[in-house]
């Protein structure tokens, strides 16, 4: 019997892994409030916690300047994953997001990991299964490179015809109009992102949204081309010169009415791709794929061009494909535990 050990480090992830408690030997990893909470309706499942060698939970369910995980990842280190690993020695570990010291301790250990993460599109729910790791670690650009999948037309259309259902509310003219902007010029839509993310703090050449809105001003001639940058909820008093939407309209709209996405690593650069959009990506993602999205240096959208001009439809469908029907898992799947059996063969 393989035993299993999931970091149920928020309220969030805890009851997501505890949908699939009869899976073999389970073991959660939390903070002491939250053992204590869930810990006499799952009998049978080992709940262990800081406390347990030592240390002291941390409390705050809060995103801090260094990220929701950052106060877990101060004390998750290679000395407690020892201990951990002592009390109950776990064969294969399941971890939400991404961390690289215990993706180092399960290598040097032969342990097998897995990586989950909300989808790459949120509305419908889907989800990210993944050993390599999540984000500007994710294995879809290389699965993309070897893999043979054909593209499946008709699904990625009912898809998309379902994405627009569930999010789509204002047309292209009705953005221009509320925002006034000139229906004659090209529109880039520009999504910010929280600092404090991992995305940002481990996979983006710029620090701030401040540095990242600097850039685009600069390299982006305002006379040919609207650029609508789009406030993060989580960052919504930052006040920068330029065209902004807000928490009036979500980034579906957006990116229906745009023509091109430029985005650091943000999920609407994949919303962007999905809608058939030209999508510029200034750092490391998931679908940082190099035949697909212009990931070289940046300098104007003139450069953009003959790049966009060689990128095939057919291949744009390939890789959708392959990320949506064979990546990602749906709500269902996500929480049928027989899922987590067939995911590790």
């Amino acid at each position: 019997m393989e035993n299993i050990l999931f970091f149920g480090l928020f309220r969030f992830t805890l009851t997501n892994f505890l949908k699939i408690r009869h899976v073999e030997s389970m073991c959660i990893f939390t903070s002491a409030r939250l053992k204590q909470e869930y810990e006499k309706d799952n009998r049978g499942v080992i709940f262990l916690t800081p406390e347990d060698f030592g240390e002291i939970s941390p409390e705050l369910e809060v995103r801090g300047k260094l990220g929701w995980c950052a106060p877990w990842h101060f004390i998750l280190t290679k000395g407690l994953l020892e201990k951990i690993y002592t009390a109950f020695p776990f064969s294969r570990a399941v971890y939400w997001n991404y961390f690289d010291t215990l993706n180092s301790f399960c290598i040097q250990n032969n342990i097998q990991t897995m990586y989950q993460e909300l989808g790459l599109i949120r509305n419908p729910a889907l989800y990210q299964y993944d050993y390599a790791g999540l984000l500007w670690t994710s294995s879809l650009p290389k699965k993309y490179k070897e893999s043979k999948v054909q593209p499946d037309i008709g699904w990625l259309d009912a898809l998309k015809q379902e994405v627009i259902k569930q999010n789509c509310v204002v047309t292209k003219s009705q953005v221009f109009e509320r925002y006034k902007l000139d229906p004659t010029k090209p529109l880039i839509v520009v999504p910010f992102q929280v600092e404090s993310d991992s995305n940002i703090l481990e996979g983006s050449p710029f620090k701030t949204m401040r540095e990242f809105h600097t850039f685009c001003s600069s390299v982006i001639d305002s006379s040919r081309y609207e650029i609508l940058y789009k406030t993060h909820p989580e960052q919504a008093d930052l006040i920068l010169e330029g065209k902004f939407a807000g928490m009036e309209i979500n980034s579906y709209d957006l990116v229906n009415a745009a023509d091109y996405v430029l985005t650091i690593n943000s999920t609407v650069g994949f919303e962007g791709l999905l809608f058939g959009k030209k999508v510029i990506a200034l750092g490391k993602s998931a679908y940082r794929v190099e035949d697909l999205v212009f990931t070289s240096e940046f300098t104007s959208l003139e450069q953009t061009d003959a790049f966009f001009k060689e990128t095939s439809p057919d291949d744009l469908n390939r890789f959708l494909t392959l990320a949506l029907k064979n990546y990602h898992l749906t709500e269902e799947e996500h929480s049928d535990p027989e899922t987590y059996s067939r995911s590790w063969e």
